[in-house]
């Protein structure tokens, strides 16, 4: 193909792929546009994921043959990264250089194309093909992935936010509503039987972090230790929960985590795992700080502000008697300690 035809080809390639505003769906449209362009026997697109033990990876996207299939984190949230086997050295060598790197494999060619964020590699593509690709073609591709690595830095700078690094309220939105289109639950209903049955099975949870007397801290120790605390906090959640776990700054010092697929004993558990360890942390200058949380099972269907609110009484409730603890929205409800909100009327009352 001539030179000027790749150029067209690249530039109606970016006026699509710049258009989304989703990491996952960015992947996957990426590697079915280098599907298209290299016509490789199979594709292989992981992510990247830091986790207390090293650098894991997770299949994302895989075309064998033309046949595409997806796997998005929240699907597969109890199957553990693979540690990185015995191609970890060429590709450590790919995203440390940010190149592409090609070699002889078992009946043609493997292509490592690395994917970043800023400065850092969130992804690798890996392509089995019967022969190498021309060297015009490669170079469209290394421009594309450039242009790509700008736009998920402009992604990344819209969704985090900006003093801890965590996803911001705008982003929450949008990752709850996908988790109420992929619905992996039925509706909850509130009757003791169906709540001891949902006390062992797996679920998708919501809590709500809120670091105790911070306007103390601000007031007596500066705004900048402050801000110092709630760094520090955003890296504690960032080391307590799992590489799929979501977290969310919602502004001030309230956080919202979401949690995939594990039952009630667990989610308490993990909760009180990042309570324990939040108090048990120490903070420059300002000592010891503690941290409430309330909690609450995620319904499907319902809305981000029901769930929310029910995992803000929750943490009131933490806040009123003592603080430092957590709370399960819907075990103070059985428990009789919180009565169960009056169910919304269908007619409109004028005042």
């Amino acid at each position: 193909m001539p030179q000027h035809q790749y150029t067209i080809t690249l530039l109606q390639v970016l006026s699509h792929l710049t258009r989304i505003r989703d990491l996952d769906m960015l992947e996957l449209s990426l590697s079915a546009v280098l599907q298209e362009q290299l016509q490789p026997e199979q594709l292989t697109y992981c992510r990247l994921l830091e986790s207390p033990t090293g650098l894991r990876v997770h299949t994302m996207v895989r075309i064998d043959k033309g046949d595409l299939r997806h796997f998005p984190l929240e699907e597969h949230s109890r199957v553990q990264a693979p540690l990185l086997g015995d191609k970890n050295h060429w590709l450590m060598a790919s995203l440390e250089h940010n190149t592409r790197l090609t070699r002889r494999g078992d009946g043609g060619f493997q292509l490592l194309l690395a994917l970043h964020q800023d400065q850092q590699a969130i992804g690798v593509f890996e392509l089995q093909l019967l022969r190498s690709p021309g060297h015009d073609l490669l170079q469209v591709v290394d421009r594309m992935l450039g242009l790509v690595r700008n736009h998920l830095s402009l992604l990344r700078y819209a969704e985090h936010d900006s003093l801890t690094g965590l996803m911001n309220r705008k982003t929450f939105d949008v990752r709850f509503h996908r988790m109420m289109l992929m619905g992996h639950h039925t509706p909850m209903t509130m009757g003791p039987t169906t709540m001891q049955e949902r006390a062992v099975s797996d679920a998708y949870w919501l809590g709500v972090v809120d670091i105790d007397h911070f306007k103390v801290i601000n007031d007596r120790f500066g705004h900048l230790y402050g801000d110092e605390v709630l760094i520090l906090l955003a890296g504690l959640m960032r080391q307590n929960f799992r590489y799929h776990d979501q977290i969310f700054r919602f502004g001030g010092e309230e956080f919202v985590i979401l949690l995939g697929n594990i039952s009630a004993e667990h989610a308490q558990q993990t909760f009180e795992r990042l309570r324990w360890t939040v108090e048990h942390h120490p903070f420059p200058q300002v000592g010891k700080v503690t941290v409430s949380i309330g909690y609450t099972r995620i319904p499907v269907p319902s809305s981000a502000s029901d769930v929310i609110g029910q995992a803000d009484r929750a943490l009131y409730y933490a806040k009123q008697h003592g603080r430092n603890q957590c709370c399960n929205y819907l075990q103070l409800l059985q428990d009789g300690k919180l009565n169960q909100p009056d169910a919304p009327r269908g007619d409109i009352e004028l005042f």
